[in-house]
């Protein structure tokens, strides 16, 4: 297969998976909400992200097998590669089981720190100790899962990601529906833990099943391999961790300072902010991969072209989403979880998670555009840079979150600014600059070929919708559907024109020729 065509896709499939799994968590949030309450919920998303934080010990060690694998097939160099992959499922391994054990010491503790009243502490530590435990089993699957995306077999990893998201959904349905919602929070963990495991378990078989060269011993680590995957997936770690460890900690930080209830509010502010993250990483991941082999064929030409190819398609999204979330937030919320924020205070509190929504929309789009720069100087190796200024920016996040939600009148809206503010310096101007200096492209030529061009793309359709907003307003999803399906409709039309350059286009014709060749049997 074509690379171009191979790059294409690995995006859709990437997109699939993630679409698939913000679509059930949709249905998921305004089900458990209703059945369990938002001070439920709000325990069980302050649960979920301090769980996130153990990506930490993953220390993106998928992402530099990923690469190993890709530049060593690249290279034809396969006699190392069962060495590096055993070595991360052995650290992999290792990490699990300080996961298990900070998991015993924290569903001991849960319950106090967040002043959970004394007739769930039973079941939120079930659930915290259910959720850790799942966690930490599937943990050494990463290694594997690794395996998978060097080979560009994106097919097997968003299939079964799109199998496991909608049987969660169902059995989160089903489970909450048929046996009652007193034990509702252990039900959640059992649901999500039990798919995470059978998923790990399907892509570690498949890894081994597709790539020859490994062989399943996690036990034979080698520490000469085990430092330098260490180093480089440190720093891509840290890098894709910072942009949400504001909004991360902000909804632990608002539990323990708030109320629980609050944190589930900021968890549904960012819910459509999330989906949009997921397409656009969906969509972009698969870019490492290419620029790992070309950096490993040394061919700096193929690396500027993909960074301003990748960037102009991401633009183009991530200009659409944000047009999307500035014209119908309001109505998404109102739509969405409506039912479950009545009264006065119920429409004030959802006034306050679009001005919320649309605050954090502002520093995530610079995220989003400058993602394919550092996803080609990741593949490149040259990322320890983005990583620690990123770093730097969560940091002063975290800071700003705390000082804001101690204050005597916190509001979630207020939190946001301390989420967004340092998110402009880094990926508006460092980010870009760096990128651009290490793949020797002009800055100029990058913002007017990445971003511009995009930009004119999105704006006729944003135009359009604001107008049919001001003279026809929106109350049910039929109605907003089919506006949507309009202002996409423009976007496609103006998209092929500003976005797909010439030789994009044609290439984008011959393939879909000779897959409806092969079709047909011609």
């Amino acid at each position: 297969m074509r690379q171009r065509t191979r790059l294409i896709l690995n995006a859709l499939l990437n997109v699939s998976a993630r679409v698939t799994a913000m679509a059930t968590q949709f249905v998921i949030v305004p089900f458990a909400i209703g059945a369990i309450g938002r001070n439920q919920y709000g325990i069980w998303v302050i649960a979920g992200q301090i769980f996130a934080y153990t990506r930490l010990l993953d220390m993106g060690l998928r992402s530099a097998v990923a690469r190993y694998v890709a530049g060593g097939t690249a290279k034809q160099e396969s006699g190392e590669l069962n060495s590096y992959v055993n070595t991360a499922a052995g650290y992999y391994s290792v990490a699990g089981m300080v996961i298990a054990v900070l998991t015993v010491v924290l569903c001991n503790s849960f319950p106090t720190w967040f002043d959970i009243p004394q007739e769930y502490h039973t079941q939120v530590r079930l659930m915290v100790l259910i959720t850790g435990l799942t966690l930490a089993c599937g943990l050494s699957q990463n290694a594997y899962s690794a395996v998978l995306a060097g080979l560009q077999r994106y097919d097997v990893i968003a299939g079964t990601n799109m199998l496991a998201s909608i049987v969660r959904m169902i059995l989160i349905l089903w489970l909450l529906r048929a046996c009652g919602v007193g034990d509702g929070l252990i039900l959640l963990a059992v649901a999500s833990g039990g798919t995470y495991l059978v998923g790990a378990l399907v892509r570690t078989v498949a890894a081994l099943r597709l790539c020859e060269h490994v062989q399943f011993r996690p036990w034979q680590v080698d520490r000469t391999k085990l430092r330098p995957i260490l180093e480089f997936g440190l720093n891509s770690v840290v890098y894709m961790m910072s942009v949400h460890v504001g909004l991360q900690m902000a909804q632990i930080v608002v539990g323990a300072l708030i109320s629980p209830e609050k944190a589930a509010d900021l968890n549904v502010a960012g819910t459509f902010l999330l989906a949009i993250h997921s397409f656009v990483v969906a969509f972009g991941i698969s870019g490492r991969v290419v620029a790992s082999r070309y950096d490993g064929e040394n061919n700096d030409r193929m690396l500027r072209h993909l960074l301003l190819r990748s960037t102009r398609y991401t633009s183009f999204f991530t200009f659409a989403g944000v047009a999307i979330l500035a014209l119908y937030a309001d109505v998404l919320f109102k739509l969405w979880v409506g039912a479950n924020y009545t009264g006065v205070a119920g429409e004030l509190a959802l006034a306050s998670l679009v001005q919320t929504c649309r605050l954090l929309t502002c520093g995530y789009a610079l995220f989003w555009l400058m993602l394919p720069a550092y996803n080609v100087v990741n593949g490149m190796g040259l990322h320890r840079v983005p990583a620690a200024v990123a770093l730097a920016g969560a940091v002063v996040s975290v800071v700003l979150v705390i000082v804001l939600a101690s204050a005597h009148d916190a509001t979630i809206v207020r939190v946001a600014w301390g989420i967004a503010l340092p998110m402009v310096p880094i990926w508006g101007v460092i980010i870009p600059w760096y990128c651009c200096r290490q793949t020797q492209q002009p800055i100029g030529c990058f913002v007017w070929e990445g971003v511009v061009g995009p930009l004119l793309a999105v704006l006729p359709a944003a135009i359009i919708g604001l107008l049919w907003n001001e003279r026809v307003s929106v109350d049910a999803w039929m109605p907003l559907a089919f506006r949507l399906a309009v202002c996409g409709t423009i976007l496609l039309a103006t998209g092929w024109f500003f976005v797909l350059k010439s030789d994009d286009r044609t290439g984008m014709i011959q393939t879909c020729r000779r897959a409806q060749n092969r079709i047909l049997g011609k």
